[in-house]
């Protein structure tokens, strides 16, 4: 090809320039057209709303992105200020939850000490005030007893009819002492000491029984023998030409504990066995009474009361007359009950501790009613057995150290308790008076030439019983598992056994007191307690 001139490129393109200015500016005139405009707007719209949707979708995916972490975040801040708060308010709401448990506690006190007669100098109520409360509360009791007793019904013969009949009419209930335990009476290292001489005192019991049991086996002495000789099956014999008399035995302290388990073994053996029960107590006495005949079906048990143990009153209304009309009669009584008080307040109202009177002051007021009434009543009821249930403790060194005048002490002031009074001398002088007007009691009766009433003491060891009820929780748990754990611990039954003996048992063979070992039946022998000239001196001085 051949080359194209310069001067024909120039001439070109200088036709072409105008050209394509031309064009150019129809384009522009094409596209600011009026009539042009409206075919153009639909489309500018729908890519500026396109664009607003896409940067709205952007923004919804972005705050759905960031909110859980700003939920969170506020989360954080509110629970921070809460604690901030609360850690501003706590020192003052504490103070004042304290203050609160404070009135709530002293106004506790306030009312058990109203109620209850606590000797506070500033809220008890004077001495005078609380014997006058206590008078109007007996007289109201004796005044439901009597309505109730009148409103029962009679036999043909003109007799009460059975206790059970004539006081299910009574509605009441027993007014009891609320006591309030010291927390630390029975952690106190005197308390503590006494009752560690406890446990060598049971120690050395145990090893003088097993001794005297195995003496006994290789001489041939049988300590289980009766007591149900010629003379007693003639008197049987009598008592059923008479009117068909059964044999009967008084118990106390049968609602739990040795006392349960003793009434239950004499049932099984045939005797009858007659309950006191408290004022509003009946209903748990028929049920004892339908457990009894589930054990042996031929029981028969007399209900008698209303009876408190505790209360004077009570004891003195005891008629064994109106036991013997209902067909028996009453040949042997068995003290069972029994109390452990921890309260210092309880022993200081002027009338001694609970267990002064419980575990020896009504227990004296009660046999010698009881026995005075069998003599007066003939010879044949006048051979009562009497079975004292007492205690190891009498034995420890705790009160040999004491001595006789301390012992005399609490015998005339009836244990009441002071500012120290401790639990655990209480309760075994209670069993050392128990021991020394058992021995004293049968040396009378005995030298009487009557041959009527005789005396036993039990010594049951230590026993599974309700009797350290008010102790503090964790001494009652390292009392039971470490008695246990050294096999030292019996259970009421073993100790119902013992019972059935010494009621059983004839006193004529041995010399003074029988002390029996309720575990395995040996002769203990009299303790130092029970020959005792001056203590047998102490508790003779309290005879009617």
């Amino acid at each position: 090809m051949g080359c194209t001139p310069l001067s024909t490129r120039f001439r070109r393109a200088a036709l072409g320039a105008p050209l394509a200015a031309v064009v150019v500016a129809a384009s522009l005139a094409t596209v600011s057209s009026p009539s042009l405009a409206p075919h153009r707007a639909p489309r500018v719209a729908l890519a500026a709303k396109r664009r607003r949707d896409s940067g709205a979708a952007t923004s919804t995916r972005r705050a759905r992105v960031a909110l859980p972490g700003a939920c969170a975040t506020a989360r954080r801040a509110r629970v921070a200020r809460v604690a901030h708060s609360r850690a501003r308010v706590a020192p003052r709401a504490s103070l004042a939850s304290i203050a609160r448990g404070v009135v709530g506690v002293a106004r506790r006190r306030a009312l058990t000490s109203i109620r209850g007669g606590m000797s506070s100098p500033t809220l008890a109520l004077t001495r005078a005030t609380r014997e006058a409360i206590e008078r109007a509360r007996a007289d109201g009791a004796d005044a439901r007893v009597r309505c109730a007793r009148a409103a029962g019904a009679r036999d043909d013969d003109g007799t009460m009819r059975t206790t059970r009949e004539t006081t299910t009419t009574t509605t009441t209930t027993t007014t009891t002492t609320t006591t309030a335990w010291t927390p630390r009476a029975m952690w106190r290292p005197d308390v503590l000491c006494v009752m560690l001489d406890w446990v060598l005192a049971l120690a050395r019991v145990m090893a003088r029984a097993t001794v005297a049991r195995a003496v006994e086996d290789a001489r041939g002495v049988d300590a289980r023998r009766t007591t149900r000789g010629d003379e007693d099956e003639d008197e049987d014999e009598e008592d059923e030409e008479d009117g068909t008399l059964d044999v009967g035995v008084f118990v106390t302290g049968w609602s739990s504990g040795i006392g349960r388990a003793s009434a239950l073994a004499l049932a099984k053996e045939g005797f009858a066995i007659v309950v006191p029960y408290r004022l509003g107590g009946v209903d748990a006495a028929n049920a004892f009474a339908r457990e009894c005949r589930r054990a042996a079906k031929d029981s028969r048990v007399e209900l008698v009361g209303p009876l408190d143990v505790g209360s004077e009153r009570d004891v003195m209304k005891v008629s064994l007359s109106e036991i013997r009309r209902r067909g028996v009669d009453v040949r042997a009584v068995v003290h069972c009950a029994a109390v452990f008080n921890t309260d210092r307040n309880a022993a200081s109202r002027g009338d001694g501790s609970p267990t002064a009177r419980v575990n020896f002051r009504n227990v004296v007021r009660l046999t010698d009613r009881l026995v005075d009434e069998a003599r007066r009543a003939g010879k044949t009821s006048a051979r009562m057995r009497v079975v004292f249930v007492g205690s190891f403790v009498h034995q420890c060194a705790t009160a040999r150290l004491l001595g006789v005048d301390a012992f005399r002490r609490w015998v005339k002031t009836g244990g009441e308790g002071g500012r120290y009074y401790n639990p655990a001398i209480d309760y075994m002088w209670s069993k050392v008076a128990i021991s020394a007007y058992a021995a004293a009691k049968h040396r009378e009766w005995t030298k009487s030439g009557d041959g009527g009433a005789s005396a036993v003491l039990v010594d049951p060891g230590l026993v599974d019983t309700r009797l350290i009820r008010d102790w503090p929780t964790a001494l009652q748990a390292f009392y039971r598992l470490g008695a246990k754990a050294l096999r030292l611990m019996r259970d009421p039954s073993d100790v119902a056994r013992g019972v059935v003996r010494a009621v059983r048992f004839d006193s004529a063979a041995t010399e003074g007191c029988p002390h029996i070992y309720a575990a395995n039946g040996a002769l203990l022998g009299e303790s130092f307690w029970m020959r005792d000239e001056r203590a047998l001196g102490c508790v003779r001085s309290l005879a009617p």
